[in-house]
């Protein structure tokens, strides 16, 4: 589940983010936005992204 999350935001979002904040994004989805931090897939430079609850959840529940 954390491993789609992981590969939601690099795709769409071009936002590289750890295992433990992927934990903590999940963990936080009934809020109705959760802020993801990370870094820029292409600068490597630390950014935020804010995500709606629903846009969690299709990331976790899309098919590998």
């Amino acid at each position: 589940m954390t491993h789609r999350l992981i590969d939601y935001l690099r795709q769409h979002h071009r936002l590289l983010i750890s295992e433990m904040e992927a934990e903590r994004i999940i963990g936080a989805t009934p809020q109705q936005v959760v802020v993801a931090q990370g870094r820029d897939c292409d600068s490597g430079i630390p950014r935020t992204h804010n995500l709606e609850s629903d846009e969690v959840l299709y990331a976790i529940e899309e098919p590998d």
